[in-house]
């Protein structure tokens, strides 16, 4: 209606409203299917070269000891440092060289002291005329093992994984190693392919800074009686 005076007013047009509502929309359209597209893109994993390098075991050299009622593999710079037979029938092999000379393994052939005390042991198995360790070695048994001395008995008693054994409790702070077996404290029998029986006691002491027992170990394996 027209009325003198007023001026008339165009009504306002919706087009940029609606411009902008559907520009939002293609946008909001356009970022669905990118994304859509990149959660579909295949991902490709890029991992380093494998590197692979060669260990070679250092394997010590050993010579063999040819004693009388056995045989033994120890180091090519150990020597046969003693044989006593009295009180007891003892063969010390000792290191020469400058990282074992503080080493010395004690083989007892058949005359063997009964009360020896260790601060370790390895218990050990007959099999035939060789050797078989049993277990692990234990550690120093000072920590694990109670109780004064048997009256008339040197050292301990203990036991290291069921296997009874003498702990030196007054030295502690020593590293002998000893050996023992079920039913036999600080004694082994071997029997020879040809018969001979002999019975064994070993006792390794290390007295270097770092403490190795793999030279203990690879002369039980290698040990044999005859």
């Amino acid at each position: 209606m027209y009325r003198l005076g007023h001026k008339l007013e165009k009504p306002r047009s919706r087009k940029p409203l609606w411009f902008s509502l559907a520009l939002i929309a293609v946008l909001l359209i356009g970022g669905l299917i990118f994304a859509s597209k990149q959660l579909r893109a295949p991902t490709t994993v890029t991992q380093a070269a494998p590197v692979i390098r060669k260990v070679t075991a250092n394997s010590v050299p050993v010579k063999g000891f040819d004693e009388p009622g056995f045989d033994i593999e120890l180091p090519s710079d150990w020597k046969l440092a003693a044989h006593l037979t009295s009180p007891y029938n003892l063969y010390r092999f000792q290191g020469t060289g400058k990282a074992d000379v503080n080493r010395m393994l004690d083989v007892y052939q058949d005359t063997i002291p009964k009360n020896f005390m260790v601060n370790r042991v390895q218990p050990l198995e007959a099999n035939g005329e060789k050797i078989t360790p049993l277990g692990s070695m234990s550690e120093n048994c000072a920590d694990f093992t109670r109780g004064p001395s048997v009256s008339g008995q040197q050292g301990t008693p203990a036991k290291w994984e069921g296997i009874d054994f003498l702990c030196d409790l007054n030295n502690y702070q020593r590293n002998v190693v000893g050996t023992t077996t079920k039913g036999s404290i600080n004694t082994i029998t071997l029997k020879s392919a040809t018969g001979n029986t002999h019975q064994f006691f070993f006792a390794y002491t290390d007295n270097s800074i770092n403490a190795n027992y793999t030279t203990f170990y690879s002369a039980l394996t290698s040990f044999s009686t005859k």
